[in-house]
């Protein structure tokens, strides 16, 4: 990043990272670590366990996560219940003194039948929003909801939440 920051001219407010399942885990990771120099993030089956782990800053970030409720390699129930957990503990909406509040008590709504949900925290701070979208699917980021791959609605929800900044 600084590399290119260094040679090209980015706009530095709005650098984004995604990945998927391996790319998930280090973009956690820097979304742990690299608030100051990332905007908002987007991880697709995230497995919350990593080569690199830092020490959260506890500072807020915009997250997206999409991941399969039947992904047999990162299990779901630990992407909605730590890696998600973690960011609404930073994201919650400012105090009187300017301090993230936790906002980890508001629990996703989730996709029940067929089909995707995507969920919207409302305890959050505006600045950083948290989104969580779940689906019937397993370990592939190519979520879809009837017919195939082709049919993915990933790329525009993750375009959307990206656009909003």
């Amino acid at each position: 990043l600084t590399t290119l920051e260094e040679n090209y001219c980015i706009d530095t407010s709005r650098v984004f990272m995604t990945g998927f399942s391996f790319g998930a885990m280090v973009t956690n990771s820097m979304a742990q670590d690299m608030q100051d120099r990332l905007r908002a993030v987007a991880v697709y089956a995230t497995a919350d366990y990593n080569i690199y782990l830092p020490k959260n800053k506890g500072l807020p970030i915009a997250w997206m996560a999409v991941h399969g409720k039947n992904d047999g390699t990162c299990q779901y129930n630990r992407a909605r219940d730590s890696a998600l957990k973690r960011i609404l503990k930073n994201n919650g909406k400012a105090d009187a003194d300017g301090n993230f509040t936790d906002a980890s008590a508001e629990k996703p709504k989730e996709v029940g039948g067929s089909g995707h949900l995507c969920y919207d925290f409302t305890t959050v701070d505006e600045r950083f929003p948290v989104k969580f979208c779940s689906w019937n699917g397993q370990h592939q980021w190519t979520a879809y909801d009837n017919g195939n791959w082709q049919n993915t609605w990933v790329p525009q929800e993750v375009h959307k939440f990206f656009e909003q900044f």
